[in-house]
Order: C-alpha cells, then structure tokens, then sequence
C-alpha cells in the first residue's frame, strides 16, 4: 500500500475528529456554558432533600435480578447506589443534592433499540421513578447490528 495515500485518508478522517472534540471540550469549559450569553453566571438554589426514616432508600436496594437463566455469561448487575458510590456521588447525596431538574447526557456509541425499555426495567428493578429518553442522532442514525 501507498504509505502516502495511507497518511491522506487518515488524516481524512483523523482531523475532522479532533476538531469535534476539540470543540466540544472547548464549549464544556466556556463558563455558563454555550449560549449563556455571558455575564453572570446562572446561581442554583439548593435545598437539602428531607431525610426520612420511615422510608428505606430505594436507591440503597442491592438486589440484582437473577441473570442466570441469560445467554450472556459474566454479566454483572449494579445498583444505583452502587452507582453513586463508584461516581463519587453520594457526598453530595448526603448533604441533599439530589440532582433533581438535571439533564445527563449519556453517548451510546451504536445505539440501541431497547434503550428506553433498558431504562424502564432497570428503574422499576430498584424503585426508582420512571424516565422518558430523548435519542438525539445529529448524524443520523444506522440500522442496529445486535452484533
């Protein structure tokens, strides 16, 4: 093979990358964000989740479902709080953040077309309060390959 074409078509490819995630990067590190249309930026009013001891947290629940009846061997199974744990998250669970009017963003790389009902099972698993994604393909999107 052409070492010189080889070098064409991956800097093809290579460059328009990088400048997408430079980008990218660049715009979460503007403070306020993008569009924030600069000054001040925005203040977030915090007030501290009440503790209850009549309710268990659901979020604590450390029962996975019993995967053994899967094809998929070596599957393991984590819980939200084993989540929050992981993430660093539950400090600020402690102190009453409970991330509550926050968006997340989650990139899936090649979709998937049981994401929503993923989301569904997972959240009725462990008492958690149903969610509606929103699947954003600003590439369009390609026919799923299970593969």
């Amino acid at each position: 093979m052409n070492t010189n074409r080889w070098w064409q078509r991956t800097t093809t490819c290579i460059i328009p990358a990088f400048l997408i995630l430079f980008l990218l990067l660049t715009a979460c590190s503007i403070p306020g964000g993008i569009g924030s249309g600069g000054g001040t930026p925005p203040q977030t009013s915090h007030t501290p989740a009440a503790a209850s001891a009549t309710q268990p947290d659901p979020a604590k629940n450390d029962t996975c479902p019993d995967l053994s009846g899967y094809p998929t061997a070596g599957v393991d199974c984590y819980t939200p709080y084993q989540f929050r744990v992981a993430y660093g998250v539950e400090a600020l669970m402690q102190k009453g953040f409970t991330g509550k009017g926050q968006t997340i963003v989650d990139i899936v790389s090649f979709g998937s077309p049981t994401l929503q009902q993923d989301m569904d099972a997972f959240d009725q698993q462990f008492g958690l309060p149903p969610i509606k994604i929103q699947i954003m393909n600003p590439l369009g999107s390609k026919p799923f390959d299970p593969s």
